[in-house]
């Protein structure tokens, strides 16, 4: 099974911690979206024990008529389209009046709303697309630590402790049909690249701590000590070759028009040797250019 890909949002805000200061909101949503995957992890765990044959669409952006709407999880079984609003909330929440609130009184967003607006798209999508397959829609609570009271008797919502019955039910020993397929590849070639509505921080290289990266606790306390990396922070170790070429794709992540240069390196990770830097460079990048104007690039028959 593919694994899921970390949405660009995240990417973002991973490369960029430790390195900006981030303000309360940009935390916070920094926190949502490391949430957010962590459910879809879940529940993607969950899905890999599903028995038979299902195609799998998770994370996809669609536009319809000026409007964008999004496939949270997507199973196509039995020729049923199975859409699902993936929630990962955590503590006790309750429904009142149709809004949902958290036990504090505070009123947040009703995936059930959510759902609804991407059921009704999805459907006149497939509609335009002359496609015709019947759709089953759900919230699904992810997260065992969540409790919902006084929730709707007749609503689409599947909790935790209901999660795995669900799932087996949808058993089947039928192979899925290629008409099935061709939807599948037909949704994706009409996805968006990336979410329309993307709130990324600004930053630019000037402003950003500089230093070298750990893998497991990602402070910029790695230090190094002939052929390995220590982190002062937690004490891991890395293979020196290593931690310089992985903390050299995340400065090209975050600044892919930066044109790449010894210097420019060094001053990102703070290293002194110019000795270090260029062994890495010349044995995974591509150098353009000659003399002073030379920079680097990704060589991916290196990577």
């Amino acid at each position: 099974m593919k694994q899921r890909q970390k949405p660009y949002e995240l990417q973002i805000y991973e490369a960029l911690l430790y390195r900006k200061v981030f303000s309360s909101e940009e935390m916070r949503k920094y926190r949502i979206l490391q949430k957010g995957y962590e459910g879809e992890l879940q529940f993607d765990r969950c899905v890999e024990n599903l028995p038979g044959e299902y195609l799998r669409l998770r994370d996809l952006w669609l536009p319809h008529r000026y409007k964008f709407f999004q496939i949270d999880y997507g199973l196509i079984i039995n020729n049923t389209f199975f859409l699902y609003e993936l929630k990962n909330y955590k503590g006790e929440f309750f429904y009142e009046n149709d809004k949902l609130y958290l036990t504090s009184g505070k009123e947040i967003d009703d995936p059930l709303t959510q759902l609804a607006r991407a059921d009704s798209l999805l459907h006149q999508l497939l509609q335009e697309l002359d496609i015709h397959i019947p759709i089953q829609s759900a919230v699904i609570f992810v997260n065992p630590e969540f409790t919902l009271l006084q929730a709707p008797r007749k609503s689409n919502i599947i909790l935790p402790s209901q999660l795995n019955r669900y799932l087996q039910q949808l058993y089947t020993d039928s192979r899925v049909d290629p008409i099935c397929y061709k939807i599948a590849k037909k949704l994706k070639q009409v996805a968006l690249p990336q979410s329309p509505f993307q709130q990324l921080p600004d930053f630019s290289f000037t402003e950003l701590k500089k230093g070298l990266r750990c893998q497991s606790c990602r402070q910029l306390e790695t230090k190094i000590d002939g052929k390995m990396c220590v982190c002062d922070h937690c004490g891991e170790k890395e293979q020196s070759q290593s931690a310089i070429l992985r903390n050299m794709e995340e400065l090209q992540f975050l600044f892919p028009q930066l044109k790449l240069t010894t210097a420019v390196a060094q001053t990102w990770m703070g290293i002194e040797s110019k000795k270090r830097i260029l062994y890495v460079l010349n044995k995974y990048f591509y150098k353009k250019g000659k003399k002073k104007g030379s920079y680097y690039i990704i060589n991916p028959d290196k990577q």
